[in-house]
């Protein structure tokens, strides 16, 4: 019931977010216009526009979850695996263009959120395909995933081309050899991520 009443709610506040007119400071404004129940939506969403971007974030998990499933399957490659939950992660960005846009340059106003969310999805992935390492390798493998994806969102967000951001995916997991065996020199494979010069080309408030 509880995630039938957040879709719900998150429905209604999406055009305020593709609008780019969903503020902390005007949102209980917005709640009345839209008749959301204050206390109920506080309850869900307590920590406001944060809570909206971590559910909106969960949601794709559950889209790559389901359009991925018979493609995983069947592969036997755990670097394609990687490669696929990423790519699906893009494709749901495609779907929902808009409103991405617009967490994406939230989350780059919240550094701290925004790594939570990159572990989570870096956690979602392994969890998936099973993967049975410990030690270092457990959290190695999931910070350098973590740091692929922001790199693949702020790749998105800077070109808002599918086909390229594909590409730099691929290249990004080929170059680290990020699957399979993980090595100790974690920083210099992270170095070879060219994540701040995305940052540099990034109009984040339009």
């Amino acid at each position: 019931m509880e995630k039938k009443e957040k879709k719900i709610i998150f429905e209604k506040l999406t055009p305020y977010l593709v609008r780019n007119k969903l503020l902390d400071d005007h949102l209980e404004d917005i709640l009345k216009v839209e008749k959301i129940n204050k206390e109920d939506f506080y309850s869900l969403f307590p920590y406001q526009t944060k809570s909206l971007c971590t559910f909106f974030f969960n949601q794709k998990h559950i889209f790559i979850k389901k359009i991925n499933k018979k493609k995983i399957i069947n592969e036997k490659s755990i670097s394609k695996k990687v490669a696929l939950y990423l790519e699906a992660s893009i494709v749901f960005l495609e779907k929902n263009k808009d409103i991405s846009i617009f967490f994406l340059n939230f989350l780059i106003l919240h550094p701290i959120l925004f790594t939570k969310i990159s572990i989570s999805f870096a956690n979602f992935v392994w969890n998936e395909i099973s993967d049975t390492s410990v030690d270092f390798n457990y959290y190695s493998k999931r910070y350098i995933l973590s740091k692929i994806y922001e790199g693949s969102l702020f790749y998105w967000r800077g070109s808002l081309n599918f086909n390229k951001t594909v590409i730099f995916i691929k290249k990004q997991i080929n170059s680290l050899g990020l699957i399979g065996k993980v090595k100790a020199n974690t920083k210099k494979m992270l170095s070879k991520l060219p994540i701040k010069s995305f940052l540099s080309k990034l109009d984040f408030m339009h």
